[in-house]
C-alpha cells in the first residue's frame, strides 16, 4: 500500500510540472530558451544600426553648416548597448583638426575625451584609496561601443585600446591605410595590448556595403589622378578626404533621411530613437 501511494505521488508531481504524463522533449526546451537570446541579438543589431545612422547624420549636419576639411568625420560612444533592459547613454563628437590647427584632434579622440568628461566624478572623498579610484575611473569606458564614420587610424586604434573601449564599429574602411584593390591593411592596427582587447568591425548597414563598392569604383576611375597615391611596393591607396569630400552630401544625407524615417522593430529601442533624433535635430 505504501509503495502504491508513493507511485501516485510521483505521477501527480509529473502532471503538475508538465501538464501531462509525457516528459517534455529536450528539443522543445532548447528552442524555448534560445528565443530570448535571439531577441537580445536582434535588439542589439537594431541599436547598432541606429547609432551608426546617428553618427552619419551628425556628420551631415556638420558638412551642411561647416564644409571645412575633416569636418565630415564623426564618432559616437554609447554605454551598455548590450543591456537591452535600459536605454543607452551616448555622446557625439567630430574631427577638429582644421579649427585646432593640428593633426591629433581626430573624431574618435575627441569623442573619447567627451565621454570621459561626462563620467568624471570630483565628489570622491580625499581619503579614498588611490588604487580604488584608479580602478573606478579606468573602467568607465569598459562597457562602451564606439561608432565612427571612418575606420580608426593607428593613433585612434591604440588610444581606444588603452581607454579600454572593447567594441568599435566603423562605417567605411580607411582607404589611406588599405590597398585600394585588395582592401588589405597596409598598416596593421593594434587589437590588444596591456592585457586589453578591442574588437573592430565594419558596419552591417546596407549603405556601408554600397559605399565600399563605390569606393572601389572611385579608385578605378581615378587611377591616374591625384586622389590615388602609389607606394614604393606597388600598392595604391585613396586619399581619403578627397573621396569623402566628393561624396559627403550624398552618403551622409542618405543616412540622415534613413534615421528620421527609421522604423523601430523592438519596443526596447523606441526611446533610444527619440533621443537620437532629438540630439541630431530635424533641420533638413
Amino acid at each position: 500500500m505504501l509503495v502504491l501511494c508513493i507511485r501516485v505521488l510521483i505521477l501527480l508531481s509529473i502532471i503538475s510540472v508538465n501538464g501531462s504524463l509525457y516528459p517534455v522533449e529536450s528539443d522543445s526546451q532548447t528552442s524555448i530558451s534560445s528565443e530570448p537570446e535571439q531577441d537580445v541579438t536582434a535588439i542589439i543589431t537594431e541599436r547598432d544600426e541606429m547609432f551608426m545612422l546617428a553618427t552619419l547624420a551628425y556628420a551631415f549636419n556638420i558638412v551642411k553648416s561647416y564644409p571645412k576639411p575633416g569636418y565630415t568625420i564623426a564618432a559616437l560612444i554609447a554605454w551598455d548597448v548590450e543591456d537591452v533592459a535600459h536605454t543607452p547613454e551616448f555622446v557625439m563628437e567630430r574631427n577638429r583638426n582644421f579649427e585646432m590647427q593640428g593633426e591629433i584632434f581626430h573624431a574618435e579622440i575627441n569623442t573619447l575625451r567627451k565621454a570621459i568628461l561626462k563620467k568624471q566624478d570630483f565628489s570622491v572623498a580625499p581619503s579614498v584609496n588611490p588604487k580604488d579610484l584608479y580602478l573606478d575611473y579606468t573602467y568607465r569606458l569598459a562597457n562602451t561601443t564606439l561608432y565612427t564614420s571612418l575606420e580608426p587610424c593607428p593613433m585612434c586604434a591604440m588610444t581606444l585600446l588603452v581607454a579600454r573601449v572593447p567594441r568599435v564599429i566603423y562605417f567605411m574602411e580607411d582607404p589611406g591605410i588599405r590597398d585600394s584593390k585588395t582592401h588589405e591593411l597596409i598598416i596593421p592596427l593594434p587589437t590588444q595590448a596591456y592585457r586589453r582587447k578591442v574588437s573592430t568591425s565594419l558596419s552591417k548597414l546596407p549603405l556601408a556595403r554600397a559605399v565600399q563598392d563605390d569606393m572601389s569604383s572611385y579608385a578605378a576611375q581615378h587611377h591616374d589622378g591625384p586622389s590615388i597615391k602609389r607606394l614604393s611596393n606597388g600598392q595604391e591607396i585613396i586619399r581619403v578626404l578627397d573621396y569623402i569630400d566628393d561624396h559627403a552630401t550624398d552618403i551622409f544625407g542618405t543616412a540622415y533621411k534613413q534615421l528620421f524615417t527609421y522604423s523601430v522593430q523592438h519596443q526596447e529601442n523606441r526611446q533610444l530613437l527619440d533621443h537620437l533624433k532629438k540630439a541630431i535635430g530635424n533641420k533638413y
